[in-house]
């Protein structure tokens, strides 16, 4: 198992929960992926959060409550290392390493989305899926000056393919194109309407944060910001509840 194997699949874990990867560090034996969320520093449930064995690439999700993984911490911690931190502008890893890993993630998106693996479609829509990522949620933009002088390269009624595609990539990362402004106008062909992104993870009633899932089940719904919990009503917020973490005889 090599390292740009166990971040990928490490990155895949870390996405399910709506996190990214804010910290990584290893010892001999493992390396250990922690999933937060940017500019949010304090210690959530660990949802998301895993170890990767370097032997076999066995992946190990962080349920702090379960003894043999409180082991693992406990021995993991005596003699780790950091390699990345998202909060440390002195990181010691190739940032350039770490985005080639997300590109290659985010290529395997974009294979399954389109059917194929040709660098003729993927490269285009590649481009576009990552500046929408960058942008603030609630930004508009179009397809046609994200593509830039590419467009150049592409005929019509390809131009309509890619505008489909990029959007159905981009709901892959619960990422909306909303061109609900401009409907019914005419305003010209689709690549060229603006859309606003919208972000549309599960948010908290309350304070209209992101929600986290809580492992081991994923039935509940936390909010960081506000302290909140919530059932999960099939994939929607449901009505407000309590932590699941009850026990005092083990260290959350």
């Amino acid at each position: 198992m090599t390292f740009e194997e166990a971040k990928e699949k490490a990155e895949i874990k870390v996405n399910e929960v709506g996190k990214k990867i804010m910290k990584i560090q290893e010892n001999e034996d493992y390396w250990f992926f922690n999933a937060g969320l940017p500019n949010e520093q304090f210690f959530d449930d660990g949802a998301g959060s895993v170890y990767i064995s370097k032997k076999d690439g066995t992946l190990i999700p962080m349920h702090l409550w379960l003894p043999e993984v409180q082991e693992l911490n406990s021995k993991f911690e005596e003699n780790s290392k950091t390699i990345y931190d998202y909060y440390d502008e002195n990181n010691n890893l190739d940032l350039q390493k770490i985005n080639v890993i997300s590109d290659k993630r985010l290529i395997k998106i974009i294979e399954k989305v389109i059917g194929n693996n040709d660098p003729y479609w993927i490269e285009p829509i590649k481009k576009i899926v990552v500046q929408i990522m960058e942008m603030e949620e609630g930004t508009e933009n179009n397809i046609g000056d994200l593509l830039g002088e590419d467009m150049q390269k592409f005929t019509s009624k390809q131009l309509f393919d890619i505008d489909k595609l990029v959007s159905e990539v981009c709901s892959q990362f619960k990422i909306k194109l909303d061109r609900s402004k401009y409907s019914n106008r005419i305003i010209g062909l689709p690549y060229n309407i603006p859309f606003k992104k919208v972000d549309e993870r599960l948010k908290c009633p309350n304070c209209n944060e992101p929600l986290m899932f809580l492992e081991p089940d994923n039935t509940r719904l936390h909010c960081n910001k506000c302290d909140k919990y919530y059932i999960n009503d099939n994939g929607s917020v449901g009505e407000e509840t309590s932590t699941p973490y009850t026990r005092d005889d083990v260290l959350y």
